[in-house]
C-alpha cells in the first residue's frame, strides 16, 4: 500500500496510526500541529515513512516499533529522508523526536532539530541510526543526551554510525543551573 503527497495536521491526537500494518509506504507527508505525535507505527512489518516534514507537535514526533524480541525477528520499519523539529510543545521531556522500539528499525538520512530533550530514543535490539543530522537538541535539558538508550542489558545489536551532531550542548545549563551540593553536580 502506498500513500504519497498528503498533508495531515491540526488535531488533538496522533496524526497517523499504523497498528499491525505491513508493506506500507507513506511518502511526502507534511505532518504539523498535533497535540500528540505525528505518527505511531506499532507491530506489523516493512513500513517505510519517507520524506516526512514533521513539526509543531505537542508530545513527540514519530514512534516506530515492532518485531519480536524473544526470537529477534525484525520488523524492518524505516524512517528515511525526513525533517523533524519542534515536537515537544506541550510535553517538554521524555517525548523524543524519534523513538525506536522492538527489533530491527532504521532511522537514516533525517534532519532532526530544535527539540527540548532527546532527538532519538532507542529501546530493543538490532536498530540502526545512521547518516542523520542532529542539531539544536537538549534545549531544556542538560542531564540527557541527543541519543538515549539504556536500562536494559538485553538491548544489544544496535548500531549508531555516521551521524553529524551540531550544537547539542544544552543552553539549559545556564538557565537552570545545578544547585551546589546537589546530586546533579
Amino acid at each position: 500500500f502506498d500513500w504519497s503527497g498528503i498533508a495531515i495536521g491540526r488535531s488533538r491526537g496522533v496524526g497517523m496510526i499504523l497498528n499491525n500494518c505491513s508493506n506500507v509506504n507513506a511518502a511526502h507527508v507534511d505532518a504539523r500541529g498535533f497535540s500528540g505525535m505525528a505518527a505511531r507505527v506499532t507491530g506489523g512489518s516493512n513500513v517505510t515513512l519517507r520524506w516526512w516534514n514533521v513539526s509543531e507537535c505537542g508530545a513527540g514526533g514519530i514512534l516506530i516499533s515492532g518485531g519480536d524480541r524473544p526470537t529477534l525477528t525484525s520488523c524492518n520499519h524505516q524512517l528515511l529522508d525526513s525533517e523533524i523539529s519542534h515536537t515537544d510543545n506541550w510535553v517538554t521531556y521524555e517525548v523524543p523526536a524519534v523513538s525506536q522500539q522492538g527489533v530491527g528499525t532504521t532511522v537514516a538520512h533525517n534532519h532532526i532539530h530544535d527539540v527540548k530533550h532527546h532527538a532519538i530514543r532507542q529501546a530493543g535490539n538490532n536498530h540502526l541510526i545512521e547518516m542523520n543530522l542532529i542539531e539544536n537538541t537538549l534545549l531544556e535539558c542538560w542531564d540527557c543526551g541527543a541519543y538515549h538508550t539504556g536500562r536494559d542489558l538485553t538491548w544489544q545489536g544496535n548500531v549508531i554510525r555516521y551521524n553529524v551532531n551540531v550544537n547539542n550542548d544544552s543552553l539549559a545549563k545556564s538557565r537552570f543551573p545545578c544547585a551546589k551540593g546537589s546530586s546533579c553536580q
